[in-house]
């Protein structure tokens, strides 16, 4: 009955299985001092090495705040990214798209994801804790110098931004800035284009797909223009996204931002590469329609 009674309570308990990996317990008769007979439970738990105390584990409610956690935590170099999930339960389709939408929009990890991997601790109460990562083509090495000189691109160049715009207020100029920079500093690159159609991304490939091709490198396709985007938008807290979709019915990135309570396009990419940058420069919802953009199934919007 007791053991009945302890599974209960570990099985129940959202943090057990996180927590702990192994419970053993010993149950003892001994005699009280007043003569009664009573049991002594002596419960000791082993716990897992790589957990962290619950108080430091983000609550996610639904799934712009999950986007958000996964990419701060991706950025900030977590391996695995812990989060405990209140009173929100997606299926696995919905749980993919969250996941897909963090990857899309995380503008400071300096090499596209390969796979995405979570982990799920399901139990039935009001909350759950799940772990995600990211898996990558490229050697760890190699990222880890990609991501040093990538963060130090985007703060050298988020730095000059700064100094530029001072005393500026205007939010459509400090975006027009962050736009003239991207389209200045990359060219779009057909090699990596042409890999990516035939999935034949080298491990380098894989790198200049993220920001640092862009602002780095100076070479990359639109996963890297919008990445960029984003980065130096981000830098200097402006409100901006990335999108991940079609564009008559290719593979396309592009950006999206708020102005003045109205969400706005930007596609660098194709501001870059037709000759007509203004056209592709915080276009409307409507234009967005009538170009016939159009985001991934279930891709997630803040906006």
């Amino acid at each position: 009955m007791l053991q009945q009674d302890l599974n209960i309570v570990m099985n129940t308990n959202y943090a057990y299985g996180y927590l702990i990996e192994s419970a053993e317990w010993v149950l003892s008769d001994y005699t009280g001092e007043d003569g009664n007979s009573m049991l002594e439970l002596d419960l000791t738990l082993a716990y897992l090495p790589d957990t962290i105390p619950l108080s430091g584990i983000p609550v996610i409610n639904d799934g712009i705040e999950m986007v958000q956690a996964l990419v701060r935590g991706w950025a900030e170099g977590e391996g695995k990214v812990t989060l405990i999930l209140q009173d929100v339960r997606p299926d696995e389709e919905t749980l993919f798209d969250w996941i897909n939408t963090a990857e899309v929009n995380s503008s400071m990890v300096a090499c596209e994801g390969d796979s995405i991997w979570y982990e799920v601790l399901e139990n039935p109460s009001e909350r759950q804790i799940d772990r995600f990562w990211l898996e990558f083509a490229a050697k760890d090495d190699k990222i880890a110098l990609a991501q040093e000189e990538l963060e130090r691109a985007v703060e050298e160049i988020a730095q000059t931004l700064r100094e530029e715009l001072s005393g500026v207020a205007d939010r459509e100029t400090a975006y027009r800035a962050v736009f003239n920079t991207v389209l200045a500093m990359t060219e779009y690159d057909d090699a990596i284009r042409e890999a990516t159609e035939q999935k034949k991304l080298t491990e380098q490939m894989q790198i200049l797909r993220s920001a640092y091709g862009a602002l780095v490198h100076g070479k990359t396709v639109c996963t890297g223009y919008a990445r960029a985007f984003q980065a130096l938008c981000s830098a200097l807290e402006l409100p901006c996204w990335t999108v991940n979709g079609y564009q008559k019915g290719e593979g396309h990135a592009w950006n999206m931002v708020r102005l003045d309570g109205q969400t706005l396009y930007v596609d660098c990419t194709f501001a870059d590469t037709s000759g007509r940058p203004d056209r592709y420069f915080l276009f409307t919802g409507v234009q967005l329609e009538k170009r016939h953009y159009e985001a991934d199934d279930g891709f997630l919007m803040p906006w």
